[in-house]
């Protein structure tokens, strides 16, 4: 179980000045518990590659409360940037190969869930795609499923849909909630309509209702939030945050944000299923 964060604007930004540091604060506080890892990927403007905007990425092993590289990332301008604190699952190494995000190819995915055992998770994988997971988590195999469809000539966006579609297929009731930024795109998924949380495991690491943080305790951990800002910046976020200026995103939808116009374009991740609600989503 993980904590997500992404930041997009309408010009280079930096996380505190978009969404203030009371959040960023809450954020990073809740790396005490999510401490099993941290990691971020950004959109890099000045001295790219032939003028062109590359992807940057860092992710460590340790928690980001003990790491003055997260506040450094806090503070660094950029059109995009996204976060991940990671709560490693049961049985799942804490290394900086299991850290987020993954990076494979300019394109970056982190994970918030329990998808499943991640051999069934790779029986999904097919060949072209199979050698890419070099750690041992469920996450980098989704991660490998999107980077199979980018490969046959899907958008990151179609390439996102399709890889939590069939993942959902398989795994009815998993957490498939998610970010992946490429120096185009930025796509977030709220995919965890019956997922459930481990409340057990966060009261025997010491959480209280007085402690916890929000939404953690009362079923609503999975939850994802979007924030439109006066400036067209936008905010996406787990629970856990302030949330005033937040509303919630349609579970079991993927929404796609184009990082040059910051148009949103917004789908159910199982093909048939009704449309999403996106008047949710400030335009």
């Amino acid at each position: 179980m993980c904590r997500l964060l992404a930041v997009v604007s309408p010009a280079p930004r930096t996380p505190r000045e978009v969404l203030g540091d009371a959040v960023v604060d809450v954020y990073r506080s809740m790396s005490r518990l999510h401490a099993d890892g941290w990691g971020a990927a950004w959109i890099e403007e000045a001295g790219s590659e032939g003028g062109v905007p590359v992807l940057r990425s860092h992710r460590s092993p340790s928690s980001a409360a003990d790491d003055p590289a997260f506040d450094e990332r806090t503070v660094s301008p950029s059109r995009a940037t996204l976060f991940h604190l990671r709560w490693a699952s049961t049985g799942m190494d804490v290394t900086g190969l299991n850290a987020h995000p993954f990076v494979t190819d300019g394109v970056a995915v982190a994970h918030n869930g329990l998808i499943g055992p991640a051999s069934e998770v790779e029986e999904l994988l097919p060949d072209d795609v199979r050698d890419l997971p070099r750690g041992g988590t469920d996450s980098e195999r989704m991660a490998a499923l999107i980077h199979h469809h980018l490969r046959a000539g899907a958008d990151l966006g179609e390439a996102v849909a399709l890889a939590t579609g069939a993942l959902r297929e398989r795994f009815p009731a998993s957490s498939l909630n998610m970010l992946a930024l490429s120096s185009r795109t930025l796509v977030v998924v709220r995919a965890s309509a019956d997922a459930v949380a481990d409340t057990d495991g966060m009261r025997a690491a010491g959480l209280t209702d007085d402690t916890a943080p929000a939404s953690h305790l009362d079923g609503g951990y999975f939850r994802m939030g979007v924030r439109r800002f006066d400036d067209g910046s936008i905010a996406f976020s787990s629970s856990g945050i302030p949330r005033d200026g937040f509303q919630l995103l349609p579970d079991e939808t993927v929404t796609a944000v184009d990082l040059t116009t910051l148009r949103i374009d917004q789908r159910p991740v199982l093909p048939g299923s009704a449309e999403p609600a996106t008047a949710t989503i400030p335009v």
